[in-house]
């Protein structure tokens, strides 16, 4: 009897750690010629873009990784004319933990300055941090956000401290209203 406790136990403990893991691939893209000496790499950047998923269930949200990468590094950087990214890679690393999964996709990319000579430093590229924090809103204020490339404006109808988000209602292009969850860096003006 008791070995037949110990056997099960045993078991069970090894598939729940076989069941942990991880695992990791990277690929390596240029798309930017810098092919002669008329550019200086003035530093790197790096975007991340993460997705949950538990039974299989996750990831239904309206961006891809990729995209959640790339625009985590134009929401924290901008380029000025001349400025691009080149030698990028995106790393992916995919954590499985019995029955729940995170996946995550990691963009690293080196800035380069086609404006040779230039004194242009990577500090110059970060942008500032949102002027707004959570308690800068009330509900009923009214907002200013971009919204698939076009600048809206909303009224907020709630305030979701624990995610740093507010929820904005909008119209929409063909006159509908909409609710959106944006986070507090997204908002231009108030």
């Amino acid at each position: 009897m008791m070995s037949t406790i110990k056997i099960v136990l045993f078991t069970c403990i090894s598939i729940f750690l076989y069941g942990c893991f991880a695992l990791h691939q990277g690929q390596y893209n240029s798309s930017t010629a810098i092919s002669s000496a008329n550019f200086k790499i003035i530093g790197q950047v790096k975007g991340m873009g993460r997705v949950y998923y538990f039974l299989g269930i996750g990831g239904l949200g309206n961006n891809g990784l990729l995209s959640q990468a790339r625009n985590n590094i134009f929401e924290n950087y901008s380029l000025p004319q001349g400025v691009c990214l080149a030698n990028e890679t995106v790393d992916y690393k995919t954590v499985f933990f019995f029955l729940y999964f995170e996946k995550t996709a990691i963009i690293t990319a080196d800035v380069v300055d086609f404006n040779v000579p230039s004194s242009l430093k990577m500090s110059d590229l970060i942008k500032p941090k949102s002027k707004f924090t959570i308690n800068s809103f009330v509900i009923g204020d009214s907002v200013s956000f971009s919204y698939k490339n076009v600048i809206r404006k909303g009224r907020v109808t709630n305030i979701n401290p624990s995610f740093n988000s507010i929820d904005v209602i909008f119209k929409s292009l063909t006159g509908q209203e909409k609710t959106i969850k944006l986070d507090i860096k997204r908002i231009l003006n108030k």
